[in-house]
């Protein structure tokens, strides 16, 4: 995925809820891999261009063909370092609560297949889904099954009735996930988080 003003929280963000336990970082794009090749690490001195969202992380280096990876991890809150510095070990790039409010709005049933550029998250909810499709800039985001993808615009003049969109969604069951077997997604707009 491409993001204008990717950090490592970012791509952890999209990568974790997909249970990859790396996340891969180049240029502007961010990616997840289940392992690494260690036999094919270069010198971190080839990794050394700033993340556009953060300078002091590394996000490889496009040119040479290079990318940094990281670990992925759960979301922790947010560590206080004081005059005397901050511990070794910190992952301040995790920082959040896990519990935060969105604001997003249902805007109906849709037909259609999930996209080819879908995510897929075994516990999907609309929650996750708008923590993978806002950061990309993405007005509105779709959930089928256990799919999420992100769009730019909706054919208003192709929704279908809500009650076709009534498959609960894996990760929460009060929310709807469309309905994969009648090629239905369930559409909702995008938004920050609050705490």
């Amino acid at each position: 995925m491409e993001y204008p003003n990717i950090r490592i929280a970012l791509c952890n963000d999209h990568c974790y809820p997909t249970g990859s336990k790396y996340m891969g970082l180049i240029g502007n794009k961010c990616f997840c891999e289940s392992f690494l090749e260690n036999s094919e690490k270069k010198d971190d001195n080839e990794c050394s261009v700033p993340c556009p969202g953060d300078e002091k992380e590394k996000c490889g280096d496009e040119k040479a063909e290079r990318w940094s990876a990281y670990t992925t991890g759960p979301k922790y809150p947010a560590m206080i370092c004081s005059v005397e510095g901050c511990p070794k070990k910190i992952k301040t790039f995790f920082a959040g609560p896990d519990k935060v409010e969105i604001k997003v709005e249902y805007k109906g049933c849709f037909p259609g297949k999930a996209h080819h550029t879908a995510m897929e998250y075994p516990n999907i909810r609309i929650a996750l889904c708008n923590d993978h499709c806002y950061p990309t800039g993405s007005k509105y985001m779709g959930l089928i099954g256990n799919k999420c993808f992100c769009e730019s615009f909706l054919e208003n003049s192709e929704k279908k009735d809500d009650n076709e969109c009534s498959v609960p969604c894996p990760g929460d069951e009060k929310e709807k996930c469309g309905d994969e077997k009648a090629e239905r997604w369930s559409a909702y707009t995008t938004g920050p988080k609050y705490p």
